[in-house]
């Protein structure tokens, strides 16, 4: 699936997003932007910062103080 592919390069690689969209086919990257964002909800630039600022913490506050993540203040 091409938006799993994109979802992860943008995540992962540090490509700039004009290479994504160029490798995935797209002619342009506002063409390969609006794709994206219709299918994934958000733009690719806020799905890149949104996923890479994403904190174990903020997602389970559950594990406040599990020792896999280092020292934690509470």
């Amino acid at each position: 699936m091409a938006d799993a592919v994109a979802g992860a390069r943008l995540t992962n690689s540090g490509d700039p997003i004009s290479g994504i969209a160029a490798s995935l086919g797209y002619d342009s990257e506002s063409a390969f932007s609006a794709a994206f964002k219709r299918i994934m909800s958000y733009a690719p630039r806020q799905y890149s910062r949104r996923q890479n600022h994403i904190s174990p913490l903020r997602e389970n506050p559950d594990i406040v103080g599990d020792n896999r993540l280092g020292s934690v203040a509470v």
